[in-house]
Formats: C-alpha cells, sequence, structure tokens
C-alpha cells in the first residue's frame, strides 16, 4: 500500500482528472507502473515465503493439550511454522492442524475437526509419538476403488494352445507375417504396436507372427507348434496420466504431492500392508484427473485421490443430521467441514448429478425428477453454506442437536463415549490408528451386557496402571519446578492471555475457547520478550515483593502485565492487564505457567550414530468397539454379537507381529493387567516334532521336555478359552525355561496321533479313543525326559526301536478344570 501511494503521488498522470481516460500516453504510463508494481509485490512475497518462512522441519516431541490441540515440540534452532499455517505431521497425516502459535521452542496446533471417532477428537494417547517431521498442508488422500486413468494393461489369453486361427472366415490378417521372433512376447508386443491389432498366431517351431484385427471362435489350423492369442482388454490411451513409474506407497503419496497438477495416483492388483510397510516398489500411474473411472480386464484398480481434507462423514445418525436438514450431509461432508472441503464437494457433485448429465438410455421421466431433485438439495445447501450468517446459524443448530445425541449415546449406546484414555473404534478408523500402537488392549462390548459394563471398569484400572510405556523410552526429561521466585535468562512461561475478562487472575482458572496463546521468554538485564498474536514485543520486567507475595510486572508496548504466582502450585503466574492511555482499568487477564520441558537424552547406537534412549519405538493404547453398533464389523472380527456368550471380549493386539490374543477371563482389573503383561512378554522358540523328531530325540541323550500336546485347532470354535492360546504362552515362556536348561516342543496329535498316544502311555489297542479321554479340548502339558543313556557297560549302542516309545519320566503340568478360562 505505501508502494502504491508513492507511485501514485510522484506520477501526475495516475491522476484522472489530469488527462483524459482516452489518451494513449496515459494507458501507456498505467501499463508500465502496473507492471513495475506487481513486480515489487512478486519479489517481496519470494521473499518471504522463501527466505522468512519454514515449510518443513523436525520436532522432538508432541504433548496432549485438549481434545482439539497439542503442543508440537523442537529441539535447539530447528525451525517453527509460522502462525496461522495448514501443517502435516507425517506420522499422524489424517490431520490437518492449523498453527496458533509458534514460539521459544514450541508450536500450539489445533485441529477443527468434531468427529466422535480417531479421525477427528485426538485420543489422550495417540500423542505420544517421539520424534517426527512435519511439513506444510499438502494435502492428503482417500482410497477409492477403481482407476483415475483410462489405461489398460493388456491382459493375453489363449484362443486355444495348440491350433491357429489361420485361414479362418471372418478375420482380416493385418500385413506380412513376421518372421525371426524370439517368443510369443515378442509376437504379442508387435501386435501392441500395431493399430488395429487384437489376436494373433504363434508358431513356435518356425519362428512365425501374424496379426489378426479380431480373434476367431473356432482355430483349426495344427502346425509347426501352432498357438493362438487374443487381448482380454483392449489398449486405450493414457487419458490424465502425467507422470508413471515404480514407486514404493509412502514414495508415491510424497511424490503426488509434490506434483503440480497431481489429483491421485492408481495401481494394479493388491498392495498389501506388509508390502507398503516394507516399502515394496510397485507400478504406479499419477493423474491430473479426480474422477474414478471403471476398467476392463482381469486385474482389479485401486485408487488414492488427493484431497484437501478428507474425512469420514462422521454425521450422528437420525433424519436431523441427513439431506434436506443438514446441508453438510446433502454435499456428502462432515459439520467439520472447511470452505475449500465443500467448494471440492458442490463442483464435483453438480458435474456429477445435473440432469443434464444423464445418459439418453437412462432419461426417463421418474429419473430426471430424481436428479433435480438432488442436484436442487446440492445447489441449496451449496448456497446456505455460502453465506456466512446462515452456516452460523446452522452450525449452531447442528451442534446443540449433536450434543443432545451424544448425551442420550453415552447413557444408553456406547460405555465408553466420555473416556479419555480409550479410544472409540470404528469401522472408518479402525484400520487407520492401528498401526500407531505398538500394542492394543481392545474391548469388544455390547452395550447392554452387564458383565461388559463390569470389564469397563476393568479397562480403566487396566489403562491406569500399565499406561502408554512413556517410561520405556527415552522420554523428554522434566525439571522440578523452582518453589523459589527465581528468573534465568533463558527461562519460557507458556499460557494465555483473555480480552475484556479477568477471570483468568482466579487461582486455578483454566484455558477456554477463544484465549489467545502467549509465550514470556527471560532476557538478561531485567528484560522479557512477550510472544502475542504473531508479534515479539521486548518488555521491561521488574519484581517487587511488598506484602511477602512477589510481584511481576512487564511494561511496554501500551500495556501493562501485573501478576503473583500461585500459592499451591508456584509454577503459574497469573494476573490483570492494564492499558497505559485507561491507568486502574483492567482490560484483560493472563495465565502462564513455567514449561519445564527439556529434549529427551540421546545416546550413540551400535552404528556410532545419536539415537533416543529406550527400546519402546511406539506407545501402547487402550480402544473399545461397539458391537451393538457395528455388529457386521465385529463379526468379520471374529466377535459376533448374536452369541453374547463370547462377550466381554478383551484382545491384545500387536499390529507389527501381525497377532492378536483373546482373554475371556473375569472383569477384574488386575486380571487384565495380568494378562495384558504376560501377553507382551517377547516370545521365544517353540519346535514342531514329529514322529521322526521324537525317535531321533528319544535316541540322544536325555534332555528334559515342556511339551505341548495339542489337538488340531484350525476349526475349533471361539468357546475353547485355550485352543488357540496355549501355544503363544508356551512361546513366551521357552526363553524362561531355556534359563533352566528345558527345551519347549509341541506335537499335533491331529497328524501324530499314535505318537502322542505314546508319549501319554497309552496302549495301541485304544488308540484315538485314548487321546479322547486323557486330553483336554485343547490338549495337555507335559514335562516329560527325552533320550536314553548311551553309556552301557560295554559301549555299546542301545537297540533301536520303531515309532516313539513311552519316556521313563512325565509329569502333566495343569490342572485342565481350574485353569480352562484364566490367563495362562
Amino acid at each position: 500500500k505505501k508502494r502504491f501511494r508513492l507511485l501514485w503521488l510522484a506520477t501526475p498522470a495516475l491522476q484522472f482528472q489530469t488527462l483524459p481516460y482516452s489518451t494513449c500516453p496515459f494507458m501507456a504510463v498505467l501499463v508500465v507502473y502496473a507492471v513495475l508494481l506487481l513486480l515489487i509485490c512478486c519479489i517481496e512475497r519470494v521473499a518471504c515465503v522463501d527466505g522468512g518462512q519454514a515449510v518443513e522441519g523436525n520436532y522432538s516431541a508432541l504433548e496432549h493439550m485438549d481434545v482439539r490441540r497439542i503442543m508440537m515440540r523442537v529441539a535447539g534452532a530447528a525451525p517453527l511454522p509460522p502462525a496461522d499455517e495448514d501443517i502435516m505431521l507425517e506420522e499422524l497425516e489424517q490431520w490437518k492442524w492449523r498453527v496458533e502459535m509458534a514460539a521459544a521452542g514450541a508450536a500450539v496446533l489445533v485441529t477443527s475437526s468434531q468427529c466422535p471417532h480417531g479421525l477427528g477428537l485426538l485420543p489422550t494417547t495417540l500423542t505420544w509419538q517421539g520424534g517426527g517431521r512435519w511439513r506444510r498442508w499438502p494435502g492428503t488422500f482417500e482410497y477409492s476403488s477403481g482407476s483415475l486413468v483410462s489405461v489398460q494393461v493388456v491382459a493375453w489369453e489363449p484362443i486355444h494352445r495348440n491350433r491357429a486361427c489361420e485361414g479362418r472366415p471372418g478375420i482380416k490378417q493385418l500385413g506380412k507375417e513376421i518372421v525371426g521372433l524370439a517368443g510369443v512376447e515378442e509376437c504379442q508386443t508387435k501386435c501392441k504396436e500395431y493399430a488395429g491389432c487384437t489376436a494373433i498366431d504363434w508358431f513356435s517351431s518356425t519362428k512365425w507372427c501374424t496379426l489378426y484385427d479380431k480373434a476367431c471362435s473356432n482355430p483349426e489350423r495344427n502346425h509347426d507348434g501352432a498357438s493362438s492369442w487374443t487381448i482380454s482388454a483392449a489398449p486405450r490411451a493414457n487419458e490424465g496420466v502425467i507422470e508413471e513409474g515404480e514407486y514404493a506407497f509412502l514414495d508415491a503419496k510424497r511424490h503426488c504431492q509434490e506434483l503440480q497438477f497431481c489429483n491421485g495416483f492408481s495401481y494394479q492388483g493388491v498392495w498389501s500392508d506388509k508390502d507398503r510397510s516394507s516399502g515394496l516398489p510397485r507400478k504406479v500411474y499419477f493423474s491430473s484427473d479426480a474422477n474414478i473411472g471403471t476398467k476392463q480386464g482381469t486385474q482389479k484398480w485401486h485408487s488414492y485421490i488427493r484431497k484437501d481434507n478428507p474425512r469420514a462423514n462422521c454425521n450422528p445418525e437420525g433424519s436431523q443430521f441427513e439431506c434436506p436438514a443438514n446441508p453438510y450431509a446433502c454435499l456428502g461432508l462432515s459439520i467439520d467441514a472447511d470452505d475449500s472441503a465443500i467448494k471440492q464437494s458442490y463442483r464435483a457433485l453438480s458435474k456429477q448429478f445435473h440432469p443434464d448429465k444423464l445418459a439418453k438410455s437412462a432419461r426417463t421421466e421418474q429419473a430426471v425428477k430424481e436428479a433435480e431433485r438432488i442436484f436442487r438439495d446440492i445447489s441449496e445447501s451449496h448456497e446456505a453454506l455460502r453465506d456466512h450468517r446462515k452456516r452460523r446459524q446452522i452450525d449452531q443448530k447442528l451442534r446443540k442437536q449433536r450434543k443432545q445425541w451424544e448425551q442420550q449415546k453415552a447413557s444408553v449406546q456406547d460405555l465408553y463415549i466420555k473416556e479419555t484414555l480409550l479410544t472409540s473404534l470404528e469401522p472408518e478408523s479402525y484400520p487407520l490408528l492401528i498401526p500407531y500402537a505398538q500394542e492394543w488392549l481392545v474391548h469388544f462390548f455390547l452395550p447392554q451386557n452387564d458383565d461388559c459394563k463390569q470389564m469397563k471398569m476393568a479397562m480403566g484400572r487396566a489403562a491406569g496402571e500399565l499406561g502408554t510405556g512413556e517410561e520405556e523410552r527415552g522420554a523428554p526429561r522434566v525439571r522440578p519446578t523452582d518453589r523459589g521466585v527465581r528468573f534465568k535468562q533463558g527461562d519460557v512461561f507458556r499460557g494465555v492471555l483473555r480480552e475484556k475478562s479477568v477471570s483468568l487472575r482466579t487461582e486455578g482458572a483454566g484455558m477456554a475457547e477463544g484465549d489467545i496463546h502467549i509465550a514470556l521468554l527471560v532476557l538478561p538485564d531485567d528484560r522479557a520478550t512477550l510472544f502475542v498474536s504473531g508479534e515479539e514485543l521486548v518488555m521491561t520486567m521488574t519484581v517487587s515483593s511488598a506484602d511477602g507475595r512477589p510481584l511481576v510486572v512487564l511494561a511496554g508496548h501500551g500495556r501493562t502485565y501485573q501478576g503473583r504466582f500461585d500459592k499451591a502450585h508456584p509454577g503459574w503466574l497469573r494476573g490483570t492487564i492494564e492499558e497505559v492511555a485507561k491507568p486502574g482499568t483492567d482490560v484483560a487477564s493472563f495465565a502462564v505457567r513455567r514449561d519445564t520441558w527439556e529434549p529427551p537424552e540421546q545416546q550413540p547406537d551400535a552404528q556410532g550414530s545419536v539415537a533416543q534412549t529406550g527400546v519402546r519405538r511406539k506407545p501402547r493404547l487402550f480402544g473399545a468397539v461397539n458391537c451393538g453398533r457395528f455388529p457386521d464389523f465385529c463379526k468379520r472380527k471374529g466377535a459376533d454379537p448374536s452369541l453374547p456368550k463370547r462377550f466381554p471380549q478383551l484382545r491384545m493386539l500387536f499390529p507389527d507381529e501381525v497377532r492378536f490374543e483373546i482373554y475371556r477371563g473375569r472383569p477384574l482389573g488386575r486380571d487384565v493387567v495380568a494378562f495384558a503383561r504376560e501377553a507382551s512378554r517377547a516370545s521365544g522358540e517353540v519346535l514342531a516334532l514329529d514322529t521322526p523328531a521324537l525317535v531321533k530325540l528319544q535316541a540322544a541323550p536325555p534332555t528334559i521336555w515342556l511339551l505341548l500336546l495339542q489337538l488340531d485347532t484350525t476349526k475349533a470354535s471361539l468357546d475353547c478359552a485355550l485352543c488357540r492360546s496355549v501355544l503363544p504362552a508356551v512361546r513366551r515362556t521357552s526363553p524362561r525355561l531355556a534359563a533352566a536348561q528345558v527345551q519347549a516342543g509341541w506335537v499335533n496329535c491331529t497328524a501324530d496321533a499314535q505318537s502322542c498316544a505314546s508319549l501319554l502311555g497309552i496302549p495301541d489297542d485304544r488308540g484315538a479313543d485314548g487321546l479322547k479321554e486323557v486330553l483336554a479340548e485343547w490338549g495337555a502339558l507335559r514335562l516329560v525326559e527325552l533320550g536314553k543313556n548311551l553309556t552301557s557297560p560295554e559301549g555299546a549302542a542301545p537297540p533301536r526301536q520303531a515309532g516313539v516309545v513311552p519316556p521313563a519320566l512325565s509329569f502333566p503340568l495343569w490342572d485342565q478344570q481350574l485353569l480352562v478360562g484364566e490367563p495362562g
């Protein structure tokens, strides 16, 4: 603005009264100065963005503040994102964060999502992430079945493997025969390069290749190793493809975010979670299109579409939250959608549902009326949300209705709606959140089940006692709060400022929505820097103690801050704010707390580089799945709500190991804690022993074995408490057994019934019937001695016997009746 005023005053030609509008000199001068002004603005903008603001960097830790905010810590002189910037934490890429305040080595991040599941309200425990990387918000991706590009991989199918289409009527040969090719693959390549070619004949003996415009229905010629082939999916142009190549999954996402016109990427076939995490590359097509199309061929296509802020449609159930009562629902959005998401959704839906877009074959009177109704709802919803006054009224109404819905849900439908330590897992959030933990303790529950209500209390005790495992890694150090009032250079205080209110001066008052985040950095020579609303204000600081309680005064920039430390919590400094122009009148209040956080300790790893101490890489998290609300999802997970006797059901999930264990014991906190600790114990080796291995062991020197004689449980009912959990329990026990020179093994008694009978001392004539009488539903555990003393008086080897013989020493370890249903 200053530069424009200078140009205006310095140029008489720009004063409209001095020259007529139609004169050529006026137009020439106006164009020249407009170009100069544009160049000045562009140069300053580039310098500001590229030189003064960081677009990405590393952080050291995340701290939970409330259900919408976290504090991001950086170490040393690492860059901070600018205030009001939208950023992504790459370890939590589904969240979009806005920087409320960034100063003195930390930034306060807020998310606007109101979703009840993990994609919205950030669980308390999910902020345990350690270090990571942040960058400017690039948009992220949501999955969709289908392809963004019109490319089709050419798939060849045999018409006949021993006959050729040569000479058949109805087909046309394209060009002359091609000779001298190495194999049928080169012949197929020649067909793809020839316009209109869809079928070939290949003669392996003479190395001839013949191209045709179409496939024949009944090949007859069978000379010279003939075979005939056709294309199962006709190739088409790569419409929309801006780039293609071999990429790992995470690299593909980041590359699309960096490309200027990339709206997503597509790939063919299945890209498993294991291949994604291992970095296995795949052929990926990046597209400038954002519309999913249907592709032909034998392989399925999958895509990830780039969105500004994808969120699951997490609106509550009920007609008041559906279209047309809820304009957000008409646009396919949740009530926390931002302006960009509203605009994108409207553009896409208005094109998709416009009545003129109906195909001629589907253009009936009823179809046109339905399309007009949908298009009218979309247009009216967009107009209502564009008007800020109407949108504010809609938001207030929906929030009120949502609060009523949540209260009803808390009392009737969901046991965990108010829990802070447990994450409510839903079908949309379950696959996204599970990889963020090293282990999950998840409660599958029915809301009306009394035992499930008891298990909820047990889960609360377990979550409080087990914790997230913070102490098992190199956690940040927290300095003890100095109860004396001393200010040292470099001390940092963080808190909030509340305009037009003095309520923060009251001891114990907390932060509220609308407060301004501030930070205070102590400088030498009785000065301090106050970071507020993106500004750095240098203030003078004085400390006095007239009435026995120290009074801290900060003065400068037209305001005076006066405050005292709390009696019960001496780390808090609270007070009021006066304006110099209005002495004696408090216009605001503030509350800041001494920041005692220090970076985590670092130590060199085996390669000599600096690594964070501790063995835990991810936190221990706790979750709950409402099987009354999501019965189909629970049924897929093996917790069928139609079988109430299987509830309550706790599961310990280990995402990195792709395994889980089930607990169906008593709903007591101490039992749940014991189960969780036992299930998390490191596993060892348990040898699978068949008949030859047992015979070999019985001919070797004597050794003590813990043998699990297990029945085949692949089709066993989940009601068997130990069928699936006893072998993992033995694996966790084997390291402790090995220290006592006891080896662990297991025998499949379904496949080697005779060997199991011999180990149990069952006569041969009783066989399988004897096993059923001795073994429990899951099998048996025995401590046995296998082997013989090979040093006979004459030094000769003992005679060999066919098959497994009963061991000399064998003891049962478990009383089946006492331990069924209990933790092993």
